[in-house]
């Protein structure tokens, strides 16, 4: 959507999700909106704020979320997205729908990491410090540390035995080929829809390949902001302060 407060530019909003717009119910407050449900039960939440924020800003531009979730998982939230990139990037929906060519396009880049991916799942599948070890939609590995294992300590013992990329987010670990990353969702956007002005969220270190493409990046810490250009944090409340940040960015 052509946005005629920032000189006729068009506006991308691509966003993380899980810590970034949406929390799990472990942060539960009362009050706070329900955006999914597992297997009939509450999961994850958006304070109220965040999710009127939220709405004001889906109407002003067009707003992307862009996750290392699988599509069965993104597929539980329920909020009005049109457009999402599932699967660290590598899976483009488009009202719900896989795009076809995006999917032959991320097939393609991630074949020649196939073997090694596979390889690395036998070997870790049956390891007793993991207690989820995933195959996500063919496109990169995700392991879950059991208890009592340490997921730093686990991620160095990775990355002696791949040259693939490996970063982990609390207890949950993935490997991902160097072509499936975040920030091949601003590439596409950028070649492909010729969007003028890219606004960037996220709270790990796998949103950085993203954020960097970004034109405005958000963060919750100055660790990850030591990373990048052109970045605004927010430490405390980051969603809801994010959130009416980028809505006053967009209306003056």
């Amino acid at each position: 959507m052509i946005n005629n407060n920032l000189n006729n530019k068009k506006i991308l909003f691509v966003c993380d999700l899980d810590n970034t717009l949406i929390y799990s119910k472990k942060h539960y407050q009362n009050g706070d909106v329900l955006v999914e449900y597992i297997d009939g039960k509450p999961q994850s939440y958006m304070s109220p704020k965040s999710y009127d924020l939220f709405l004001k800003i889906n109407r002003l531009v067009d707003f992307v979320p862009v996750t290392t979730r699988s599509i069965q998982q993104f597929k539980r939230i329920n909020l009005p997205f049109k457009t999402a990139f599932t699967t660290n990037a590598t899976i483009l929906l488009n009202n719900g729908e896989i795009d076809k060519d995006f999917a032959e396009y991320s097939k393609k880049q991630v074949e020649p990491y196939k073997q090694e991916l596979e390889r690395l799942y036998n070997l870790y599948k049956d390891d007793q410090r993991f207690r989820i070890v995933r195959y996500v939609d063919n496109m990169f590995l995700f392991l879950a540390c059991a208890n009592g294992c340490t997921a730093e300590q686990c991620v160095l013992d990775i990355r002696t035995q791949t040259d693939l990329y490996t970063e982990n987010t609390g207890y949950k670990i993935y490997t991902f080929p160097p072509t499936a990353n975040k920030g091949e969702s601003v590439k596409y956007f950028r070649k492909n829809k010729n969007y003028d002005f890219v606004i960037g969220a996220g709270d790990s270190p796998i949103d950085l390949a993203m954020l960097k493409k970004c034109d405005k990046a958000f963060v919750p810490n100055y660790k990850l902001a030591g990373n990048l250009n052109n970045t605004v944090v927010f430490e405390e409340k980051f969603t809801e302060n994010m959130l009416e940040y980028v809505l006053e960015f967009l209306q003056n």
